[in-house]
């Protein structure tokens, strides 16, 4: 992790005070560069602070050109508020069709990614998976053996594999 100036964190903490787009993250223009923001207590942090990093290592080496994994970038804390911030990656925009492609073969690899050594069921530095598909409820229920179902058109459930685990 690189670490930022404290004038940079500053910077940070106040953009981070003004209205945001959701709920305790923001694209945020400091200078010349843009950060993607995610704020919060720790605990609700934590799986991120050990899985982005563990996974963008992996992705960088099996396949850099399907997946980019924002860099974490630094991490702090103010108050009882920690700070990620991590590298802005400017979306894309593609057809639906390629979309969907693009994100089955993401989700193939993701369930493809072995844990690191000595690691049991779980995200990496414990808790519960937090992702806009759990928050969303798009995501019916994960499985003790960490088989996502997501609804498809029918509203029926689609198994897409398995991996990581949680429980909801």
């Amino acid at each position: 992790m690189q670490g930022l100036p404290e004038e940079t964190r500053r910077a940070i903490i106040i953009e981070c005070h003004n209205e945001r787009p959701g709920p305790n993250k923001g694209i945020i223009k400091i200078g010349t560069r843009t950060y993607k923001v995610k704020y919060g207590n720790i605990k609700s942090l934590t799986n991120r602070i050990h899985t982005q990093p563990f996974l963008r290592e992996r992705a960088e080496q099996e396949c850099p050109t399907m997946l980019r994994i924002p860099e974490l970038i630094d991490q702090f804390k103010e108050g009882e508020r920690t700070y990620l911030v991590m590298e802005f990656i400017k979306f894309v925009t593609v057809s639906p069709s390629e979309m969907d492609n693009r994100v089955e073969a993401v989700l193939s690899w993701l369930s493809s990614v072995p844990p690191p050594d000595g690691h049991e069921l779980g995200p990496l530095g414990g808790g519960c998976i937090q992702h806009r598909l759990v928050e969303q409820r798009r995501v019916y229920s994960i499985y003790y053996i960490g088989t996502l179902v997501l609804p498809d058109v029918r509203g029926e459930g689609e198994r897409l594999g398995a991996g990581w685990s949680c429980w909801l």
